[in-house]
């Protein structure tokens, strides 16, 4: 068996300033999977994303590796989509989607050629010339996507990047996101606040709580692959699994009041 690409094992973290951020959290992620993860807010969700990110530093007991290594900044297998898009009002859609490829030193027609084929894969073949200020909010998180994706990144981290959206955008781009993941079968780790956007997307989605935050449930996602999200909502599985998954974070709250 391959090893994994995500490993950690009774991870604790307190921050400088006392707060004890996570506890004992144990979690393996191999090739091709996609997890979610959710929970309240505070419960450590972004604070674990940027833990396998290199991002935080802070002195931890446990043991945590990506890609059979500590975690790096900067490390070309891991890629990261926040939940605000980020994009440069400077440039236009194309030259937005091929950032994250300039800093790697793609060569420049090789970059726009793959972030076309993304732009058109996401539906902005046509605006591939506008800026920013020119495109909705719903645009505007596609071309992050594209630009996240264009890294060719075994791990993508993605931090509720559709959180801010509205209902019918947020299924949309959930849709577009599960094409490109069957596209090339990445790892994806997905923190959101939305369990049914959680359930259909994912192979597994762990379940986090406060105070500190560790992880109190585990959950397999049984529903056949390919998926929509949009077709999701009339299956009758779906909405059991939901029911599940909704009661564990609302059992788990009530035990921690």
């Amino acid at each position: 068996m391959a090893s994994p690409i995500v490993d950690i094992k009774d991870l604790s973290l307190r921050f400088d300033n006392g707060f004890h951020a996570l506890s004992n959290v144990s979690l393996t992620l191999r090739q091709g999977e996609f997890v979610s993860i959710v929970g309240p807010s505070g419960c450590g969700k972004t604070t674990l994303l940027n833990m396998m990110a290199g991002l935080v530093r802070a002195p931890h007991t446990g043991h945590i590796s990506v890609h059979g290594q500590a975690p790096a900044l900067g490390t070309a297998k891991t890629a990261y989509m926040l939940a605000r898009d980020c994009l440069l009002p400077w440039r236009t859609t194309l030259d937005n989607a091929c950032y994250s490829m300039e800093l790697r030193r793609v060569p420049k027609e090789a970059a726009h050629a793959k972030a076309r084929k993304l732009l058109n894969a996401v539906g902005l073949t046509d605006f591939e010339k506008l800026y920013p200020k020119s495109l909705s909010h719903g645009m505007r998180q596609r071309v992050a996507l594209v630009r996240t994706f264009a890294l060719d990144s075994e791990l993508l981290l993605m931090d509720e990047p559709f959180g801010a959206l509205d209902a019918q955008t947020k299924v949309t781009l959930a849709d577009i996101l599960l094409r490109l993941w069957e596209m090339e079968k990445r790892t994806v780790v997905f923190v959101t606040h939305d369990l049914a956007e959680a359930i259909a997307l994912s192979d597994r989605v762990i379940v986090m709580n406060s105070g500190p935050g560790r992880i109190v449930r585990e959950m397999v996602i049984d529903l056949p692959r390919p998926r929509s999200v949009r077709k999701m909502q009339g299956n009758p599985h779906f909405h059991e699994l939901y029911t599940s998954l909704w009661n564990s974070i609302d059992q788990s709250a009530h035990a921690h009041a």
